[in-house]
């Protein structure tokens, strides 16, 4: 591990994730971006502030974000899907023991975040505005902890299905 991996504006963030050592930190600058990440590994994504926002994260197909490794973190961005049909989702989670905190999902046509099938996640801090369905929407998922999100104007804040012992705190 050779430390952290910086990413500019203009830069790739998926390059970035593709080419990082389990356990990295990848930071991305302030700036827009344009694309579906997957996360396959281990990995910490933090957004830097860098004197103009948090980096905005933006999804045309899919969701802005899907995590499929576990252990992943998830902090200081803006993330919108605001096409996509039913996959217009901000940040989708397959997988378990993931920190999702400090981001701002919003404008995302189906919904912000979605757990599926996804256990011992903890999902803190966010500010989940303005998404067609679901702020956050738990499906067959346990065990994960929702603290201290803000809920605005979506068609639902939070939905579950088929989720059990999970915790909620304001």
């Amino acid at each position: 591990v050779n430390g952290d991996i910086t990413v500019h504006s203009g830069d790739r963030i998926q390059k970035a994730i593709d080419s990082a050592a389990p356990g990295e930190t990848i930071l991305v600058q302030s700036g827009s971006y344009n694309e579906s990440l997957v996360v396959e590994k281990s990995l910490v994504l933090q957004g830097v502030d860098t004197g103009s926002g948090q980096p905005q994260l933006e999804s045309d197909e899919g969701p802005a974000i899907t995590l499929t490794a576990r252990g992943i973190t998830i902090e200081g961005f803006s993330v919108r899907s605001p096409s996509g049909g039913s996959e217009g989702i901000g940040i989708l989670v397959h997988s378990n023991d993931n920190l999702i905190t400090g981001n701002i999902v919003q404008g995302c046509v189906n919904a912000g975040v979605v757990l599926n099938r996804a256990i011992n996640n903890t999902i803190q801090g966010n500010l989940i505005e303005g998404n067609g369905n679901e702020g956050i929407y738990l499906k067959n998922s346990s065990r994960n902890r929702l603290e201290g999100n803000r809920f605005l104007e979506n068609r639902y804040g939070l939905r579950l299905d088929d989720s059990h012992t999970n915790q909620i705190i304001s």
